[in-house]
């Protein structure tokens, strides 16, 4: 499921409300972005803007139970789709490729449009947690 040589796990804020949308071939996928709070003395003031991308049934599921502000957890790939704008100019843009999410459960539980704990991955299982701890410990490598 998880490539552990491009893996990366976030926990923070949806930005806005997330929409989904399908594209040309009739694939829903959903984009939203995720802010980060850094940790740290010097950091604390500062936040991280992660660009997401989800597909299928993981996108619909999102779009029902997330909103602005709500917390959320997520664990994917990054994808870099390099382009070239009409000046010339080669732009980099970074995408987290959603893999599972789940909902903030430290944050007096899931208070949001949804009322269960639960992880959707791209083969569409869906696998329940009480704890994030829980979760860490179902990953195929030490976190």
């Amino acid at each position: 499921m998880f490539n552990i040589d491009n893996f990366i796990m976030i926990h923070g804020r949806i930005v806005r409300d997330i929409q989904t949308e399908t594209s040309a071939s009739g694939t829903v996928f959903a984009r939203f972005d995720v802010a980060v709070g850094r940790r740290g003395k010097t950091d604390s003031d500062k936040t991280d803007f992660f660009p997401c991308i989800a597909f299928g049934e993981s996108a619909k599921t999102l779009e029902r139970c997330f909103y602005k502000g709500k917390p959320i957890r997520i664990a994917g790939r990054m994808e870099c789709d390099p382009y070239t704008t009409k000046d010339g100019t080669k732009r980099y843009p970074w995408t987290l490729k959603v893999e599972a999410w789940g909902f903030d459960m430290g944050e007096g539980g899931n208070g949001s449009k949804s009322q269960n704990n639960a992880v959707n991955n791209e083969s569409g299982d869906v696998q329940t947690y009480d704890s994030w701890e829980q979760f860490e410990a179902d990953l195929p490598f030490d976190v």
